[in-house]
């Protein structure tokens, strides 16, 4: 062999030798756990979380490495607090439940992983804040159904339907939730994990819809005929009456398990108990019956009648009507903590005291398709599904935000706790 192959040789060794090095060390930089990954810095990501009542569940991946030993948690409650840590779990573990947390402080979550050799940097923080409810959202145009945690920031789940949901109702004793899609003319009940335990077909159309929270019964007002009917827990159809005319709202008083539906074609606001016969009459001059809705504890009714809102304390009948003028009323809402009155005329929100007397009003959305009132913060929520937009207007209606967390939503309904079953 000559100088010159000889050369040759050497300088090939040479490469193959860098080349292994190099390659060695890049598959070293793989490791999403090294401190010189240039996509991580070594530091864990995805870290999830949500709150389930008093309860903060975090969850992340998996990590195929032989040098991981342990993950610990770290909680801070401020975004400029140095976190503690507050737990260390198994490297084979991806999720931690934190039950040491009270209702409305918000919490900062970070992990960090700890090999054989060194603990890595501490994730991003994640942010949250358990409280007792739960919002559900349904979005029209995407056929999705979500559950939010009690701060609206984190989808608990999120499933997807064929159709074209427009309304959501849940038992807050079960968890439980009925959503009616429009398009098939379909209810789906979901469980509180978000599986759907069975659908009922063949409506077709329905105006309105009411749970009866006792029987798990769902009463709803069918346009044809019309008629009110009454479905038990598995969606079986059970009681029809069909003495309605026109037929628009109806509200369960959960106390008494008695259906009230407002009928704009007799001009009459009726109830009906649990056999389906009628137990009162509500007659007064109404102009244009739009909807009802109940305080639960003093069994105040509150009717959106065309342009003018009225309340009526049942069974006395006294009537009390705000000092507004209204273009055109579509919905009406109760806080049952404060019994403050809210209600959607065209693109605006009023707020009331239980008196009537009104605490402000804001006309910064296109038209709320569904408003809804959490009753533990008192906020009000605004599904304002043709602006594609979920808001959340402060008991005081000093601040409104856009809930991120959903799209082009048709309804929305808070859930104050509830069992998870």
């Amino acid at each position: 062999m000559n100088d010159l192959s000889k050369k040759y040789l050497y300088f090939l060794f040479c490469g193959l030798v860098l080349v292994t090095l190099t390659a060695c060390h890049d598959r070293g930089r793989m490791n999403p756990l090294d401190p010189e990954n240039i996509n991580t810095g070594g530091k864990p990501t995805g870290l999830r979380v949500i709150s389930k009542l008093d309860t903060v569940i975090l969850s992340w991946q998996k990590y195929e490495v032989t040098t991981l030993s342990d993950f610990a948690v770290y909680r801070a409650t401020a975004s400029n607090q140095t976190p503690l840590k507050i737990a260390t779990v198994p490297a084979t573990s991806t999720t931690f439940l934190d039950t040491d947390v009270n209702y409305g402080v918000t919490y900062y979550y970070r992990i960090s992983a700890i090999t054989k050799d060194y603990e890595s940097d501490l994730s991003d923080a994640v942010k949250i804040t358990p409280g007792p409810t739960y919002t559900w959202v349904v979005e029209i145009a995407t056929g999705g159904v979500a559950k939010l945690t009690h701060d609206y920031l984190h989808p608990i789940f999120y499933r997807q339907l064929n159709g074209y949901p427009e309304k959501v109702v849940v038992n807050p004793l079960t968890g439980g939730a009925w959503v009616y899609d429009d398009f098939l003319n379909w209810f789906y009940y979901f469980n509180a994990n978000g599986n759907i335990s069975y659908v009922s077909a063949g409506f077709n159309r329905v105006i309105d819809y009411d749970i009866d929270y006792q029987e798990g019964s769902v009463w709803l007002i069918k346009p044809e005929a019309p008629q009110l009917v009454k479905l038990n827990s598995v969606g079986e159809e059970q009681i029809e009456i069909s003495e309605l005319v026109s037929p628009v709202s109806l509200v369960v008083n959960q106390q008494y398990g008695l259906c009230w539906v407002a009928d704009a074609g007799t001009g009459k606001i009726m109830s009906y108990n649990r056999s389906g016969r009628r137990a009162q009459i509500v007659s007064y001059p109404f102009l244009a019956l739009k909807a009802i809705t109940l305080h639960q504890k003093s069994g105040n009714l509150w009717v959106a009648d065309s342009t003018r809102l009225l309340k009526f304390s049942i069974p006395g009948e006294q009537v009390v009507q705000p000092n507004q003028t209204f273009q055109k009323l579509s919905d009406v809402v109760i806080d049952q903590k404060t019994a403050a009155c809210w209600v959607v005329d065209e693109g605006t929100v009023y707020k009331f005291n239980s008196e009537g007397i009104l605490q402000f009003h804001t006309d910064r959305f296109h038209t709320p398709l569904s408003i809804a009132v959490n009753d533990y913060s008192g906020d009000c929520l605004a599904a304002d599904g043709y602006n594609a937009r979920l808001y959340r207007i402060s008991p005081d209606g000093a601040s409104i935000s856009r809930i991120e967390s959903v799209e082009y939503p048709s309804a929305v309904f808070v859930q104050f706790k509830g069992e998870e079953n």
